[in-house]
C-alpha cells in the first residue's frame, strides 16, 4: 500500500489529442492509484497549450504526454515546461521508439509504449506517484525540545553518538531525537531511509555512490557501510532511483 499524507493531493495531468487514448490513459492511471489508496487528482487535456496554461496557474507534479501531437507536440511541451519547472515528472507515451533519444535532455522520468499501455502504464504511474510522495512527505519526530515536523528530504542521515541519536540536516545542523536506531528504522519511510551501519541510517536522496566500506554523500561527507548491510543498502538505493 502506498503512503499518503493527510489530505495532500498529488496533481496529475494527461494530454493526448486523441480522445479515445486520453480516456484509456485516464482509466488505467485512475484504477492503478485507487487500488493503492493514493491521494491524487487527474486533469485531462486534448491540447498541450491548455496543459501549459493550467500548469502555470497551479503546477502538476506528474504529467503524462503524447509525444506526437499537432501544433505543440510532446518535445515542445517538454522544452516549454523545463524553461520554468525542473521538478515535475514527465512521462511520454509514444509509438515511435526512435524519438526517445531526442527527449533525454528534458529529464524525462519514463517512456510508455502505446501498444503496451495495460502492462507498462500501471508500473509507471505507481512509480511516479511514489517518487513524488518521497519528496513531499513530512516526518513527525520527537526531539529534545519538542515535536518536529520537517520534509523527509531535509534529513541527510541519523547517527548514534555517545548513546544519543543525532539527526543531521542538509543545512549541516544536528538535532537530538528521542528514539533508538531500531525505533527509527520502523518509523522512517523504508523505501528512502536505510540502516547502512549499526550507528547510521542514511537518506537515499543524498547518496552519491556506494563504495566497498563507505557511502559517499552528495554533501561531500562519507559515512561507514557495514559489510553485512551492503546488499540491502544497494537494493533499497536501486529501487529508490527507479522511484518505486
Amino acid at each position: 500500500m502506498m503512503k499518503t499524507r493527510g489530505d495532500y493531493m498529488i496533481r496529475i495531468a494527461i494530454v493526448d489529442d486523441e480522445r479515445e487514448i486520453l480516456e484509456l490513459l485516464f482509466r488505467i492511471i485512475d484504477d492503478t492509484l485507487k487500488r493503492e489508496q493514493a491521494q491524487f487528482e487527474i486533469t485531462t487535456f486534448l491540447k498541450a497549450e491548455e496543459l501549459l496554461s493550467s500548469h502555470r496557474e497551479k503546477p502538476f507534479q506528474i504529467i503524462f504526454a503524447d509525444l506526437e501531437m499537432p501544433d505543440v507536440d510532446g518535445l515542445h511541451l517538454a522544452e516549454e515546461l523545463r524553461k520554468e519547472d525542473q521538478h515535475t515528472l514527465l512521462i511520454f507515451v509514444t509509438n515511435h521508439d526512435e524519438l526517445v533519444f531526442q527527449c533525454f535532455q528534458y529529464e524525462v522520468f519514463n517512456f510508455i509504449r502505446k501498444d503496451f499501455l495495460e502492462s507498462e502504464l500501471p508500473l509507471a504511474a505507481a512509480s511516479a506517484y511514489q517518487k513524488v510522495w518521497n519528496h513531499t512527505s513530512k516526518l513527525q519526530l520527537k526531539s529534545k525540545t519538542g515535536l518536529l515536523s520537517l520534509a523527509a528530504d531535509d534529513v541527510v542521515y541519523f547517527v548514534s553518538e555517545n548513546h544519543t541519536i543525532m539527526m543531521c540536516e542538509k543545512e549541516n545542523t544536528k538535532v537530538q531525537v528521542m528514539y533508538t536506531m531500531e525505533k527509527l528504522e520502523k518509523l522512517l519511510p523504508q523505501n528512502q531511509f536505510v540502516r547502512c551501519h549499526a550507528g547510521y541510517i542514511v537518506n537515499c536522496f543524498y547518496v552519491f555512490s556506494i563504495n566497498p566500506n563507505e557511502i559517499l554523500l552528495t554533501t561531500g561527507e562519507r559515512i561507514p557501510l557495514s559489510r553485512h548491510r551492503k546488499k540491502e543498502m544497494k537494493s533499497v538505493f536501486q529501487q529508490y532511483l527507479r522511484g518505486i
